[in-house]
C-alpha cells in the first residue's frame, strides 16, 4: 500500500480543528500509520480562531501521546502538559508516549529531547523580515534530516537553519 511505503506520516493541530471529519481522518491516518510500522510526527501548530471554543488541548494530548515525534513552541506545549521549564515540557510530553520532542524557541532556538537526551541549538543570528512559515521550515529541516536517518545533532542543526532562513522573506513560502 502507498502508506506502507512511506516513512514518515506528519500531522498538525490544525486539520482535526478544521471539521470533525477532517479530525476523523487524521485519527485514521495515525492509526494507519503506526499500523504499517511508520514513524508518526505531531507539530501542534495551534490556531486559536480555528477551535471556536472546543476543546483543542484533550485533541493535542491524544496526538501527542499517538506521535513518535511532537513539535511544539512553548506556548502550544504548555497546553499540553501546563506551565513548566523548557527542559520540564519536553520531558512531560515525552511521558505523554512520543520518543522526540522538539521545543521550538523562536529567537533563542531549539531544544530537543530524543530518548532521554536533551540537546539545545542556539538560533542563527538574523535580522528577520517576516516569521511566518519559519516553524513549518523547521519542522520541515528536522524531517528531512530524519528521513536521512542524521543524528539528533543534524537534525536539529538543519531544522534550527530552516526555521532561520524561512524569517529571511516575506510570507510562509516565498523565502524558500
Amino acid at each position: 500500500s502507498l502508506l506502507g511505503a512511506s516513512w514518515v506520516l506528519h500531522v498538525t493541530g490544525i486539520t482535526p480543528a478544521l471539521s470533525a471529519s477532517a479530525a476523523s481522518a487524521v485519527d485514521a491516518a495515525v492509526t494507519a500509520a503506526r499500523s504499517a510500522g511508520a514513524t508518526v510526527s505531531f507539530d501542534v501548530n495551534h490556531r486559536p480562531s480555528l477551535w471556536r471554543g472546543r476543546d483543542a488541548i484533550a485533541v493535542y494530548r491524544r496526538l501527542a501521546a499517538q506521535a513518535d515525534i511532537v513539535f511544539a513552541g512553548r506556548e502550544e506545549a504548555a497546553l499540553i502538559v501546563g506551565e513548566r521549564s523548557d527542559d520540564e515540557l519536553v520531558t512531560a510530553i515525552a511521558d505523554l508516549g512520543a520518543s522526540t520532542v522538539a521545543l521550538k524557541l523562536g529567537a533563542e532556538g531549539a531544544l530537543v529531547w530524543d530518548e532521554g537526551r536533551v540537546l539545545h541549538r542556539p538560533a542563527w543570528p538574523i535580522r528577520p523580515v517576516d516569521t511566518v512559515g519559519a516553524g513549518d521550515a523547521f519542522v520541515a529541516g528536522y524531517l528531512s534530516e530524519l528521513l536521512r536517518a542524521s543524528p539528533t545533532e543534524q537534525r536539529l542543526e538543519t531544522a534550527v537553519a530552516a526555521g532561520a532562513f524561512a524569517c529571511l522573506g516575506r510570507g510562509d513560502w516565498e523565502s524558500l
